[in-house]
């Protein structure tokens, strides 16, 4: 093993994209439980048109900022 293999034998720039990978997949979770837990998910799934953020924002009952 070389000095820059790390002990998973990856190099040290491919295990920081395999850590960012992790972080990434990490805040899409963190997205998605959020807007499973205000209700954005099932409205938005349930629309039949367009609608602005202000009126989503209405029918969710939360600020649209």
């Amino acid at each position: 093993m070389s000095d820059k293999e790390t002990a998973e034998g990856m190099e040290p720039k491919d295990f920081s994209k395999h850590m960012q990978g992790f972080y990434q997949g990490g805040l899409i979770m963190l997205a998605v439980s959020l807007g499973h837990d205000l209700g954005l998910i099932k409205h938005l799934s349930e629309a039949t048109e367009p609608q602005s953020l202000e009126e989503i924002a209405g029918a969710l009952k939360l600020k649209h900022r």
